[in-house]
């Protein structure tokens, strides 16, 4: 096969992954056309360099890079009864520059970051108390002897595992859920290997996307890790990127990504496939994810540091 193909197992795959979207928190009626908010500072709601975003939940999770901490909006951008969490350190409930951040089910790893300044993954449990305050705990923490630069992060729910993108080392690994111990890597083609990997998403079928930023293109692998194909190239026409940075994955099994250098978003079928461009008034957008409105969220790189809800069908 050419790596630059797909093979059959893109036709038909077997569903065998619960839909991360089936069990959400809030109603779907309401639609926003487009909202932006959250300016750079250290003020409550406002954020620092958003660097990675999560929507599945139902709240916005975001990982605030510069201001080592983890911010939570509402699906519509609104605060919730959750405070800044996190402070700049090694120890626990702190970080150093926070990169990919993951919700799950599981008591004690709700949420899961990718702790990207201290080389580790940290499992937060949310917990309230009397007065109904959200906040987070630390329960577990590995990887500061196995990761260089740990980016972006998935959660495997067939398993269940966590996938962890590590930029520095040019590796893609499978991790145990209860312990982090590592049981599996990804195989990129022996002609197509990672130079730059950014971002992961995974889809209901147990497909992996990666996101390369300096092959610029998105890479596609099994739930094992074995190598599936390509799309995108160099370039600033429709399908192609310059530097693509975050991925999701939407009701449909679209495949959204933030073209980084080109500032715009684009939409692809599962097998890669070029649909449109969701949207270019964004500047050098980072992450995206799609809220439980079925509305894009996008962090950009834009001088305030916006993030952005956006209608996008």
């Amino acid at each position: 096969m050419d790596h630059s193909g797909y093979d059959k197992r893109l036709i038909r795959p077997q569903r065998d992954y619960g839909n991360p979207y089936t069990a959400m928190l809030y109603p779907t009626n309401r639609t926003i056309f487009q909202h932006e908010w959250a300016p750079t500072g250290y003020r409550r709601s406002l954020v620092n360099y958003p660097e990675f975003l999560d929507a599945k939940s139902g709240d916005i999770i975001v990982s605030e890079r510069d201001s080592h901490r983890l911010q939570i909006f509402s699906c519509v951008g609104e605060e919730t009864r959750f405070e800044p969490f996190g402070r700049r350190g090694s120890g626990k409930n702190e970080f150093l520059f926070p990169g990919g951040v993951v919700t799950t089910p599981i008591t004690g790893a709700n949420v899961i970051v990718a702790d990207t300044g201290n080389r580790r993954v940290v499992y937060l449990g949310t917990l309230s108390d009397q007065h109904g305050h959200g906040f987070f705990e630390q329960h577990l923490e590995f990887g500061n002897q196995v990761f260089s630069k740990p980016m972006g992060i998935a959660y495997d729910f067939k398993r269940p595992g966590v996938i962890v993108v590590d930029e520095v080392a040019r590796r893609v690994t499978m991790h145990d859920i209860k312990d982090g111990r590592c049981f599996g890597e990804f195989r990129p083609h022996a002609s197509l290997p990672f130079l730059k990997p950014i971002d992961i998403a995974m889809d209901e079928y147990g497909r992996c996307y990666v996101t390369d930023a300096h092959n610029h293109c998105v890479m596609l692998f099994d739930r094992n890790g074995d190598f599936i194909g390509r799309f995108g190239e160099y370039g600033t026409f429709e399908g192609s990127f310059r530097q693509p940075h975050g991925v999701c994955i939407d009701r449909r099994a679209n495949v959204v990504v933030a073209d980084h250098d080109n500032n715009r978003v684009q939409m692809f079928t599962p097998d890669g496939q070029f649909q449109r461009i969701v949207t270019s008034d964004v500047y050098g957008p980072k992450a995206v994810a799609v809220n439980v409105h079925e509305n894009l969220v996008v962090s950009t790189s834009e001088p305030y540091n916006f993030l952005k809800i956006m209608k996008y069908k």
